[in-house]
C-alpha cells in the first residue's frame, strides 16, 4: 500500500498484480508507505485499512487488477522457482506450513489447480469471512499448505461485497489505465510501466497451460473476480473503471 497526503489518494497492492511497477511509478511523486504517521504493510486489504483507520474511507483508494486465469498462471510459476527460497526469509514466514512436498509436488499446473479447486472449494462459504487478511489463501485455515493467493475482491471489498475502492486499472492496459490515473490525480505524464521481474510465467502465453477442464475450474475458483472486473478466459469484456473515471 502506498499513499500521498497531497493527493488524498491510496494504492492498494494486490498479489501478482504489477504492484511492484505500479509502486515504484507512484514513489516518484511521493506515494510512500506512512499513512498518518503509520507504516501499513505491503499488501494490506481495504477492508483492514478502513477498520484500522478510518480516515482511509475518506480517500480516492485505487488499485490493479490482473485476468484470474493469468494470475494465477503467474502465481504458479511463483510457486515453482521461487516458493521455497522466499519461504525461508522472515518477511514470508506466514508461508511456513507449506511443506517441501507441497512445494514440489505439483507435476504440472493441471495437478496444482486441482489442489487449490478440492482444497479451496470445501471451505468456499467461508470463503469472505477469511479472505478478509489476504497474507495467507484461505485453504491455510484448515492446516493447507499455502500455495496461492485469494481472489483479489477479497482486497478490494468488504464482508458484504461492496467495493470499497475508487476505481481500477489492469494490467493488461497498464498504460492506458496509469495515463487515466496521472491525469485524475494531476500528475505529469504518466511513463512508460515496465514489469520488474522476469520468470518463466513471462516467457509464455498462459492459455497454452489451458485445458478446458481447468478453465472450468479456475473460473469456479475466481468467479467473483471475472463477473467484478470484466473478464472472460482470454480478454477482459469491461473498460477498466480507470478509464471510465477519466472520461467523465
Amino acid at each position: 500500500m502506498l499513499y500521498s497526503a497531497t493527493h488524498n489518494a491510496i494504492f492498494l497492492h494486490i498479489h501478482k498484480a504489477a504492484g511492484g511497477s505500479v509502486s515504484k511509478a507512484l514513489r516518484e511523486h511521493g506515494f510512500d508507505k506512512e499513512f498518518f504517521g503509520k507504516a501499513i504493510r505491503n499488501h494490506i486489504t481495504a477492508h483492514e485499512l478502513i477498520d484500522l483507520y478510518p480516515p482511509a474511507a475518506d480517500c480516492f483508494i485505487f488499485t490493479v487488477v490482473r485476468n484470474p486465469f493469468s494470475r494465477l498462471v503467474s502465481t504458479y510459476y511463483w510457486v515453482r522457482e521461487f516458493g521455497r527460497k522466499t519461504l525461508e526469509s522472515s518477511a514470508y514466514r506466514f508461508h511456513r506450513q507449506a511443506s517441501r512436498e507441497t512445494m514440489n509436488g505439483f507435476k504440472d499446473f493441471a495437478s496444482y489447480v486441482d489442489f487449490l479447486h478440492d482444497s479451496y472449494l470445501e471451505i468456499r462459504p467461508l470463503h469472505r469471512r477469511l479472505a478478509l487478511s489476504c497474507t495467507p489463501h484461505p485453504v491455510a485455515q484448515r492446516g493447507v499448505p499455502v500455495a496461492s493467493y485469494p481472489p483479489q475482491t477479497s482486497y478490494t471489498t468488504d464482508i458484504r461485497g461492496t467495493s470499497l475502492i475508487s476505481a481500477w486499472g489492469r494490467v493488461e492496459t497498464l498504460d492506458e489505465d496509469m495515463a487515466h490515473l496521472y491525469a485524475h490525480l494531476g500528475l505529469p505524464e504518466a511513463p512508460v510501466m515496465q514489469r520488474r521481474r522476469q520468470s518463466s510465467s513471462s516467457k509464455i502465453d498462459y492459455k497454452d497451460l489451458y485445458t478446458n477442464r481447468t478453465i472450468d475450474k479456475v473460473a469456479r475458483l475466481f468467479e467473483d473476480d471475472l463477473e467484478r472486473f470484466g473478464y472472460d478466459f482470454d480478454r477482459s469484456v469491461t473498460p477498466s473503471s480507470l478509464s471510465v473515471l477519466s472520461a467523465r
